[in-house]
């Protein structure tokens, strides 16, 4: 993970009793670009 701007490690999220995310891992290093796709209403701004 040298040269990452973003790290997260093993994170995990639910909303009430619904676990939806779990051990989620993810790097993003200097210069790279990614996007977050869904549909409308599905949650992606929160």
């Amino acid at each position: 993970m040298e040269n990452s701007i973003i790290t997260l490690e093993n994170i995990n999220f639910s909303y009430d009793s619904y676990l939806v995310l779990k051990n989620i891992n993810f790097e993003l290093k200097f210069g790279e670009k990614i996007g977050l796709i869904g549909p409308n209403g599905s949650g992606k701004t929160t």
